[in-house]
């Protein structure tokens, strides 16, 4: 939640027409990024919007509002509610979107999902920001807070600070969920050369659905040091964190007295140099060590009715990772050549009540990209990437299941259960002052499972003066011990200013019957949404939507009101 206070700073409304050496999506190595600035827009467009604009993320209603993408802030994970975050935040106030389909070495992350991570403009000097609220007929209701603070000292040092707070409560059918998130970013540039970062934030989440509740508190601090030694611009971060994350479980029926609590704790430390290599023009190097230590223990306990005997447990799990990685990107005429390799050692341990247990492996992650910008509006893009998919902690913890006799039946997932996955990509962008569309493809390789997916996806943006129209479609074919599934995907997203100054836009995405889509089961293969938006005077902006209009189930309307200072 912590860039949701950045949706009303007041900066005056510019329109950058693109020139030919700007485009407004420009994609490297393991990424693609999406120039806010250079967008024509009006100012009153949504990070919302500008997301739809790429073709492989698929904006889904509330079921699947990222897919499988992580959403960061200057590369820190947001936790929080992902719909208002992305529907009250202004595009203006990002400076640059990065949309990492592989972050093999830079992100350093595992498994096949993707980063989205934004990049801020720094605040004008003052504070400004909002409190709201939102009520729909489904009885969910939120209330929202956010502060965003710049100030400037006679010495030119600037400091940014963002703090926010939101409250969500669900309840349905007897069921109740209950959000709760603080943040807390300040950014200190000290001097042109130096600058820091730090961010907390503390999350609760309560759930209580029979036969059981449950209570998740996480706690995360990161501090960023930035220091540039020379005009051509080399870079050294330094970065340190720490987060802990509590899990209870317990069961609300007086027949069971079952009840777990989850709990760990994550160091994180790295080093990183970034710096133009001055014997060859156009060559960059980007070099670090990141490192990791996981501290979990999980405690169980379970004591049925029927059973004679109930037993309580306590299993220690750790994990260390230490990554070594380097990057290399030359930039030639009118291409780029990106490849790099992320080295991770790996260390598992566990101290289990069935035994002790232990591994070490070593991953080698590598990436080679090549990206021809064949005029100031085409550019074409191929690469490899091979990545890991790694088991989670859950997954490597012992599960234990009581039988009538009051005996355990214990089992251990292997630690050794990780897949290699080798993607392949091809992708093309178009990009002029109006029109800007993309097309891309990924080819996935499980070498382990003896598994192949092929991915297409295409998007388009037409922006005029009253209207924005964004479409695209999304297709898969996979195939496993031969049999094959085929599904696909297409969204429509208008958005009008009609009279009145009132923004109206619409969402419509529709999936084929067979997609591995959750809400096929609970409806229609359609979900719809209806928006209009309304600012009164200077300081009060009305929201109201139809959400999910096609299910009968599910469909509601939601209110949003919130008073700017």
């Amino acid at each position: 939640m912590t860039a949701i206070l950045s949706c009303l700073m007041s900066v005056p409304h510019e329109v950058e027409a693109q020139t030919r050496e700007q485009p407004v999506i420009e994609m490297i190595g393991d990424r693609t990024l999406i120039y806010v600035d250079r967008l024509k827009l009006r100012g009153d467009e949504t990070v919302m919007d500008v997301l739809m604009m790429y073709p492989e993320l698929l904006v889904n209603g509330f079921d699947q509002m990222l897919d499988t993408y992580q959403l960061r802030m200057e590369n820190v994970n947001l936790a929080c509610n992902l719909r208002q975050f992305l529907s009250t935040t202004p595009a203006r106030k990002v400076k640059r979107i990065q949309i990492c389909e592989n972050p093999v070495v830079a992100k350093g992350t595992t498994g096949l999902g993707g980063v989205i991570d934004l990049n801020m403009h720094r605040n004008e000097d003052g504070a400004s920001g909002f409190i709201g609220g939102e009520l729909t007929t489904k009885l969910e209701k939120s209330v929202l807070a956010a502060v965003n603070y710049g100030y400037v000292s006679p010495g030119k040092a600037t400091t940014d600070i963002y703090a926010s707070a939101n409250v969500d409560d669900y309840s349905r059918h007897g069921d109740t969920e209950f959000n709760q998130n603080v943040s807390f970013n300040l950014t200190q540039r000290f001097d042109q050369r130096n600058r820091l970062l730090l961010f907390l934030r503390q999350t609760c989440d309560r759930t209580s659905q029979m036969p059981s509740s449950a209570d998740v508190r996480a706690y995360v601090t990161r501090a960023y040091y930035y220091h540039t030694f020379n005009k051509i611009g080399t870079e050294l971060t330094c970065v340190a964190g720490y987060m802990y994350n509590d899990y209870s479980n317990s069961s609300t029926f007086q027949s069971l007295g079952n009840n777990s609590r989850l709990a760990n704790g994550i160091q994180t430390y790295m080093v990183e140099l970034n710096t133009p290599l001055p014997f060859l023009k156009g060559l960059q190097l980007m070099v670090g060590n990141e490192d990791n230590l996981t501290h979990l223990r999980n405690q169980l306990r379970q004591d049925m009715a029927r059973q004679p005997k109930p037993f309580d447990v306590s299993d220690r799990f750790n994990v260390n990772c230490y990554d070594l990685y380097a990057q290399f990107d030359y930039k030639v005429g009118p291409m780029l050549l990106s490849v790099g390799d992320r080295v991770s050692f790996y260390h598992y341990s566990m101290d289990a009540h069935n035994g002790k247990y232990s591994r070490n492996p070593t991953r080698n992650m590598i990436m080679a990209s090549a990206v021809a910008r064949l005029s100031a509006c085409h550019q074409v893009q191929g690469g490899y990437y091979r990545r890991y998919i790694n088991p989670s902690f859950l997954e490597a913890m012992p599960v234990s299941y009581p039988d009538v006799d009051g005996t355990t039946w214990r089992s251990v997932t292997q630690l050794a259960n990780e897949s290699r996955a080798d993607v392949y990509r091809l992708a093309y962008v178009f990009c002029s002052p109006s029109v800007n569309a993309s097309f891309g493809g990924r080819y996935i390789h499980l070498v382990d499972e003896k598994e192949n997916s092929m991915q297409l996806n295409a998007s388009a943006t037409w922006i005029h003066s009253w209207l924005m129209l964004t479409g695209g479609a999304n297709f898969c074919h996979e195939s496993e011990n031969g049999e094959k599934l085929n599904y696909g995907y297409i969204r429509l997203a208008p958005t009008f200013r009609i009279p009145w100054g009132v923004k109206a836009s619409a969402q419509l995405v529709w999936c084929s019957k067979n997609a591995p889509e959750r809400r096929l089961l609970e409806g229609p293969a359609v979900y719809g949404l209806l928006k209009a938006e309304k600012t009164i005077s200077s300081h009060v902006a009305l929201t109201a939507q139809w959400h999910d209009m096609f299910n009968r189930n599910r469909h509601a309307a939601m209110l949003t009101a919130r008073y700017l200072f």
